[in-house]
């Protein structure tokens, strides 16, 4: 997603219990998702959205319970 007001961006991370739990709340409100969830190499499940002033939040868990 471009950007073209010149606005710093930043990311966050947030750490849940249960990221399926979270991303499928965020579905049912029609949140845009920016990247749907996933079970990442390094050991996270997690998706993205982003804010209304354009910073990207990720959400996810670790699966190294």
């Amino acid at each position: 997603m471009a950007f073209d007001d010149g606005g710093a961006r930043g990311e966050v991370r947030r750490f849940v219990d249960d990221a399926d739990f979270v991303y499928a709340v965020c579905r049912e409100h029609d949140v845009p998702i920016e990247e749907p969830i996933s079970s990442k190499p390094w050991g996270m499940r997690e998706f993205s959205i982003r804010d209304p002033n354009g910073h990207l939040l990720r959400i996810g868990h670790s699966t190294r319970r």
